[in-house]
């Protein structure tokens, strides 16, 4: 939903962006774990997931305006993601600067816990297996 709110700024910007708007790409993936893991969002649970109930995903949304400047704006459904998960995702995108990329939290309450995000929401230090689950 936020990649097409964001479409729709784009379109209502005028001219200008419609070289963007001609080179344009989208694409999901499902990032839901296949293991039990700790869920960011409330401090009062206990234990870690127990199943799926539905399927959580990270988007992209790319503008080419036929030059080197694409821009990409990434969706994860998850509580927040931390720093050095950006600096990865760059990384591995290489041709991307750094100006032209954000990351867009959907703000679950019942998504992973990621390393860095939220680790003192249960007001009592991780477990081992805690903390193994959420560095897999």
């Amino acid at each position: 939903m936020r990649a097409i709110s964001c479409l729709f700024l784009l379109l209502s910007a005028g001219e200008g962006f419609s070289a963007w708007l001609t080179n344009a790409g989208i694409a999901r993936i499902d990032i839901t774990p296949s293991y039990s893991v700790p869920l960011s969002g409330y401090g009062n649970r206990t234990r870690m997931s127990d199943g799926v109930e539905q399927r959580i995903w990270a988007k992209a949304l790319a503008f080419n305006p036929g030059t080197d400047d694409v821009a990409v704006l990434l969706t994860v459904d998850n509580c927040g993601v931390p720093f050095h998960v950006r600096r990865e995702v760059l990384r591995r995108l290489k041709k991307i600067k750094p100006e032209r990329f954000a990351i867009l939290s959907s703000h679950t309450h019942s998504a992973p816990m990621l390393k860095g995000v939220l680790e003192n929401i249960y007001s009592r230090d991780l477990t081992k297996e805690e903390r193994t689950a959420i560095d897999r």
